[in-house]
């Protein structure tokens, strides 16, 4: 059977309405302040991490053409100024105490090749240790003091009765020019006393 028709049609349905999407709005970037790049002294040495006088007493002692604040007019320094100067003052005292390094171990390589040649100097007999020098000039010294002491012992008998003062005089220096002169030809007994000292010194090494 054929389907009526009737005036009346179905109602449409509503398309969905499509999705717009709003990009979303990125904030404007702030402008910076009108004295961007300047900064005053205390400022600075907050932003370095150090404090004022610290970095106030490494400016003193810098020369003028490399302080590190370079204050204007308006009594705030340039910050790019600072940082170009603090990383050259930085560098510099990196350099010096590598250089300082370098000196010290230069010293010790010296020190130490020349402890080598004194104990080759010392172990061929040309070197002595002064303390030993000092010790044997002491015994030296004892001699010479007790040769010149007897000379009154051995004169005193020959000397009495005479009254001739030159003659005593020249008696006496005789007698002192013979003492001095058997004191200087008497050899040094080093090799015997060194033994002697090496002896005492096994000996303290034992006890110790």
């Amino acid at each position: 059977m054929a389907e009526k028709k009737t005036g009346r049609t179905a109602p449409k349905k509503p398309e969905p309405k499509a999705r717009t999407q709003t990009a979303k709005k990125k904030p404007a970037a702030k402008k910076a302040p009108e004295s961007f790049g300047r900064a005053t002294k205390a400022q600075i040495a907050e932003l370095a991490g150090y404090s004022y006088q610290q970095l106030y007493n490494i400016n003193k002692g810098l020369p003028e053409d490399e302080k590190i604040f370079s204050e204007g007019a308006d009594g705030k320094c340039d910050l790019a100024a600072f940082v170009q100067r603090w990383t050259a003052y930085n560098v510099k005292t990196e350099l010096e105490k590598m250089d300082d390094l370098n000196q010290i171990k230069a010293r010790h390589e010296t020190v130490k090749t020349r402890k080598t040649e004194l104990e080759v100097y010392r172990m061929e007999g040309m070197l002595v240790d002064a303390s030993d020098v000092k010790r044997m000039w002491a015994d030296v010294a004892g001699t010479v003091t007790q040769n010149m002491l007897h000379i009154p012992n051995s004169l005193c008998h020959v000397l009495q009765g005479i009254e001739d003062a030159e003659v005593i005089k020249s008696i006496l220096d005789a007698e002192i020019r013979k003492t001095l002169e058997n004191i200087a030809d008497a050899p040094i007994p080093w090799d015997e006393w060194k033994e002697t000292e090496g002896e005492e010194e096994d000996g303290d090494d034992g006890n110790g």
